[in-house]
């Protein structure tokens, strides 16, 4: 069976609308109202965006620390006792922030949610 060429563009046109369709749901997926905080890939907690909060974020043996603001709407990682301090330079995260803060030393993720 030999497909012409409007039906081949046809073809292609219905591939790349149902490859669309993920990526759109996922852009239009309101995010923001909170936060997750995660430590080696597992979740520390979850905080809202609209509650001012300030969390130490530690392990159970106490060997680290950052400290994580909630203001106003943002995130953001104040201090943090790791050596690069690249976590504590990081914008803060807003909820139309696409954006992830990380400290890496502490294995450590903050993204919205």
């Amino acid at each position: 069976m030999r497909l012409t060429n409007k039906a081949l563009g046809a073809i292609l046109g219905a591939v790349l609308l149902l490859a669309a369709i993920p990526a759109g749901v996922y852009l239009l997926t309101p995010r923001g109202g909170s936060v997750r905080v995660t430590v080696a890939g597992r979740e520390y907690g979850t905080y809202p965006l609209n509650r001012d909060a300030t969390i130490t974020i530690t392990p159970e043996d106490g060997t680290w620390y950052n400290t994580l603001v909630i203001q106003n709407g943002t995130a953001r990682i104040t201090t943090s006792d790791c050596p690069n301090q690249i976590c504590t330079h990081t914008p803060a995260l807003t909820p139309t922030t696409i954006a992830i803060i990380t400290c890496l030393p502490h294995k450590l993720t903050v993204e919205l949610f």
